[in-house]
């Protein structure tokens, strides 16, 4: 896609719709060239585990998940040297500063509100566009 910003993501959510929703975004705003919706975290360490190509550039992670919740998924990547360096956003619907500052204790490189919404879906994606675009690649 000449002229897009390519970068691959990995949204791991347990919800299915907001998988959705935002892959659809990503791929209207054409910023995105593979997106992955992966439903836990113990599902996102295998895939990890298996891939044979580059790692994620980006994992978006939302933080209220049945199983590990997101804090755990966060943490057990930075404790992990091969994934330590991938960049990771935390989602969540909660607006309370405590949440944002557990994220960023635990490791997170950013945090999102989680879009509840298509328009919502569309200005995570310029804040995802805006994100990478600073970065040289």
């Amino acid at each position: 896609m000449k002229g897009s910003t390519a970068i691959e993501i990995v949204m791991v959510d347990d919800d299915p719709e907001d998988i959705f929703l935002l892959r659809r975004a990503l791929r209207n705003a054409n910023i995105v060239q593979n997106f992955k919706g992966i439903e836990s975290g113990d599902e996102l360490f295998e895939y990890l585990g298996e891939t044979d190509s580059e790692l994620p550039k980006l994992i978006l992670i939302d933080i209220n998940m049945p199983g590990l919740n997101g804090y755990q998924v966060l943490r057990k990547l930075r404790a992990n040297q091969d994934w330590s360096a991938i960049t990771v956003a935390m989602l969540s619907t909660s607006t309370l500063e405590a949440d944002k500052k557990k994220a960023f204790a635990n490791g997170a490189d950013q945090f999102f509100s989680k879009p509840v919404s298509v328009a919502e879906s569309n200005v995570l994606t310029e804040n995802l566009k805006s994100y990478f675009s600073d970065d040289g690649s």
